[in-house]
């Protein structure tokens, strides 16, 4: 599980919540043929996350102004914790790519973010 904080005030409203979550899957798929490997999921509050997701914030120190988490395969969206679609769009672009890409393409280290950037720049394919 990670998280990125954001601490804005005001809720972003379900429309554009909705909005952008189907705009990215459906983009997703229309520009790879794909579907999207990584479920999101919206939740209103930090609260109404699963025990099993606040017990994990909890262990790594998180806080509730966490705007985004990524657990087990699906990026959680906390509501209240965006103001507009911008912040959106920027904890969708962490959790899909700073947290999702890193597992899928293998460069996750549990121990730590320090050791997953290791790996990342140990394994780094030349581009020329």
């Amino acid at each position: 599980m990670d998280a990125v904080t954001n601490k804005n005030r005001a809720a972003v409203a379900d429309c554009v919540l909705d909005g952008l979550i189907a705009r990215i899957v459906t983009g997703f798929a229309r520009q790879t043929g794909k579907a999207l490997s990584v479920t999101i999921q919206k939740v209103r509050t930090f609260a109404d996350f699963l025990q099993a997701i606040l017990a994990s914030v909890a262990a790594q120190g998180v806080s509730s102004t966490a705007a985004g988490v990524f657990y087990d395969g699906t990026v959680y969206l906390v509501q209240e914790n965006h103001r507009d679609a911008a912040a959106v769009e920027k904890t969708l672009f962490h959790e899909l790519f700073g947290h999702a890409a890193v597992r899928a393409l293998g460069f996750w280290d549990p121990s730590g973010p320090r050791n997953t950037c290791r790996s990342i720049y140990r394994n780094q394919i030349p581009l020329c």
